[in-house]
């Protein structure tokens, strides 16, 4: 038993570190999860599985932000999140589950604030949403990852608009620094 806690702890130790190195330049906060529209556990308590939801997505957020510049502070307060698919009880299994169909499309709100040595680039609130999840490329659909669906709206909004507002800045105040 012992033995098992010894390698269990050794083998989440990099992980750890690597969460803790990479989460200085950001800030997740999570304001008032009990109003989200859908955090839904099936077959754990609600207080759990909002939690593994949470440290999943922030743990997502802190290594995609592992990208940015060392000197960019990212502050995002999460104000709403619906997971992809819709928590029905199953009759035949006498319980309930998550169903992922097309017609519940995953949701996140946040406020967000970018910046540079105190200095502020962009702030702003974003609701991103993904009607088409279903119909994407990229995601195995036998994968393990239970949260791929909400993982991959905010891999696109850092791909496609936080990295985009870093470089316009970089390039708008290399310019500046030039003249």
């Amino acid at each position: 038993m012992k033995l098992g806690l010894l390698i269990i702890f050794f083998l989440t130790l990099p992980t750890a570190a690597y969460f803790d190195e990479n989460a200085k330049n950001v800030n997740v906060t999570w304001h008032q999860p009990a109003k989200y529209t859908d955090v839904r556990g099936t077959n754990e308590s609600k207080a759990r599985f909002q939690k593994r939801v949470f440290n999943q997505l922030e743990k997502h957020i802190v290594k995609l932000a592992a990208s940015l510049p060392k000197d960019i502070q990212l502050d995002m307060t999460i104000t709403d999140v619906n997971l992809a698919g819709d928590v029905q009880f199953n009759f035949s299994m006498n319980r309930e589950i998550r169903i992922v169909k097309s017609i519940y499309w995953p949701k996140i709100a946040f406020d967000f604030k970018i910046t540079q040595s105190d200095k502020l680039l962009d702030q702003g609130s974003v609701v991103i949403k993904d009607m088409s999840f279903m119909h994407r490329g990229g995601l195995l659909r036998s994968s393990s990852d239970s949260f791929k669906y909400d993982k991959r709206l905010l891999t696109n909004w850092f791909n496609n608009e936080l990295q985009q507002k870093v470089t316009n800045f970089g390039k708008i105040n290399s310019a500046v620094m030039s003249e």
